[in-house]
């Protein structure tokens, strides 16, 4: 998978412990396509948004903010 999505111009990261995982390959404004679910995806999408400076609201049709520094990929 590594070297597909390399020759896609793409990066793959291999299953991890997510608190682990170097997420620095994934650059900000960038589509994120994450697979997994539970805890594990929750504690990701936490890492690639709050983690950077951003939150989440719910104000009856979640939100997103990227906060000052930008740094959030565009998680789908």
């Amino acid at each position: 998978m590594a070297a597909c999505a390399q020759a896609s111009g793409l990066v793959h990261l291999p299953p991890d412990f997510t608190a682990d995982s170097d997420l620095s390959a994934l650059r900000p404004g960038k589509p994120v396509l994450v697979r997994g679910f539970g805890l594990a995806f929750v504690d990701l999408m936490v890492l690639l948004t709050e983690g950077r400076g951003g939150s989440c609201e719910d104000d009856g049709e979640w939100s997103w903010s990227t906060g000052r520094r930008g740094g959030n990929p565009s998680c789908t």
